[in-house]
């Protein structure tokens, strides 16, 4: 699903999106490198000072099963976001030359030909919020189980 920029009215939008929704589940589930279980959510896009920027404030809960990356295990994952983004036009003056970007503005996403994608956004969210290593809740547990497995092997 696609949001044109220009038709954001001066309210804002708001998107809702659930496990059943197409755009979404595919997105977390890249994500999550797992088919979520649940997934509940909204994103909500409002234009920002300047009328090119969109604010985009995202809420969102997931659940999945996964896998531990230490011992194989399987494991709950939970995901609970609310984030706030700020995206600008990718290239505001139409070039493709390369800009050097301040501090303040690295924290700043991106969109292309006047359109925010919502199912990269989405996927981008709940990327960032995700531990690098997918781990057991009883890490105790998790090193024995691994000390085994490899003593086996």
């Amino acid at each position: 699903m696609r949001i044109i920029v220009d038709d954001i009215p001066v309210t804002g939008r708001n998107i809702e999106f659930d496990l059943d929704t197409s755009w979404a589940r595919p997105a977390v589930a890249e994500a999550l490198e797992c088919e979520p279980d649940a997934l509940s959510g909204s994103i909500r896009v409002t234009q920002a000072e300047r009328k090119t920027d969109v604010r985009v404030r995202i809420g969102l809960e997931t659940h999945a099963k996964g896998t531990c990356d230490r011992c194989g295990d399987p494991v709950h994952r939970s995901v609970s976001i609310t984030s706030d983004l700020l995206y600008q036009p990718e290239s505001p003056d139409g070039s493709d030359e390369e800009v050097e970007l301040g501090e303040d503005e690295l924290d700043v996403g991106w969109y292309r030909d006047g359109q925010l994608s919502l199912p990269d956004i989405l996927m981008e969210a709940v990327a960032l919020e995700l531990p690098s290593r997918v781990l057991c809740i009883d890490q105790e547990a998790c090193e024995t189980r691994t000390r085994e497995m490899l003593a086996a092997a």
